[in-house]
């Protein structure tokens, strides 16, 4: 009997010290009871504001160059004269009838995007996307210098042309993906898309396709009318609004591969 009263005594002890082992010491327990304030000091808040103004920084260049690729693929497209991308087909048909510059036409075709956007969202607009206002003017900045680094791009046959219409649809893709990993701003043509699918409660996509087939329609109607012919409207067209959308996904699935990252 005393053997098992014995027993039973150190069996609860070892409960007992191994409860008391899985406890936290009293230090331990104080530690994971303090406030990160409560150990912050200045230096730490220094170098806090210091990360986050360089993580700032490293995004706004990274947006910046995409918007420069996305500018150079959108205008090797247009020189080449097989039919622009949908969304630049409105403002290149402007520039044809003012005389004004095809960034000159991008600026003010994408402020009434913006305007579309206030006008629908209303109090949901959030004021800081009237960034997207001097972003696109850089973007359009941007357009009128590829323009020019590009002016002497002429006279390839249809096979080359059209080679170099993939190369900038590519290039498109790239800079796209670069601006949507920035995570800044959105350009104004994608920004009154995702007005559009809000107010109208409809899948994002749709309404890029109905946008695209919307700007392409008009661009087409105001260039017969004004101008007798249609322009800047070809295979390229097509190809562009095909091609992009894959291509983003294509090279954004290769970047998640390669890096490990969402």
């Amino acid at each position: 009997m005393d053997q098992k009263v014995e027993q039973k005594q150190q069996s609860q002890d070892q409960t007992s010290n191994f409860a008391a082992a899985k406890q936290p010491k009293a230090s331990e327990r104080r530690l994971r009871q303090l406030d990160v304030a409560d150990v912050e000091t200045p230096e730490i808040r220094a170098y806090a504001e210091k990360t986050k103004r360089i993580d700032m920084a490293l995004r706004i260049l990274l947006l910046l160059a995409g918007m420069f690729v996305a500018a150079f693929g959108i205008s090797l497209i247009a020189v080449l004269n097989l039919g622009s991308t949908p969304i630049s087909s409105l403002p290149l048909v402007v520039a044809a009838i003012t005389g004004l510059s095809f960034g000159t036409t991008t600026f003010i075709v994408n402020l009434f995007f913006v305007l579309g956007q206030i006008a629908l969202l209303r109090r949901k607009f959030n004021p800081w996307n009237l960034l997207q206002i001097p972003s696109v003017f850089v973007f359009s900045i941007f357009i009128d210098l590829s323009m020019h680094l590009l002016s002497g791009v002429t006279g390839f046959g249809y096979v080359t042309a059209l080679a170099l219409s993939l190369v900038g649809n590519l290039l498109l893709a790239f800079g796209i993906v670069m601006q949507i990993r920035s995570k800044t701003l959105v350009q104004p043509g994608e920004g009154i898309v995702l007005a559009v699918a809000v107010t109208l409660k409809k899948p994002f996509g749709y309404m890029k396709i109905c946008n695209d087939v919307s700007l392409v329609a008009t661009a087409a109607v105001v260039s017969w009318c004004v101008l007798g012919e249609i322009i800047q409207i070809r295979e390229g067209t097509l190809l562009s609004a095909v091609l992009v959308g894959l291509l983003v996904k294509a090279i954004d699935g290769l970047r998640r591969r390669i890096t490990g990252k969402d």
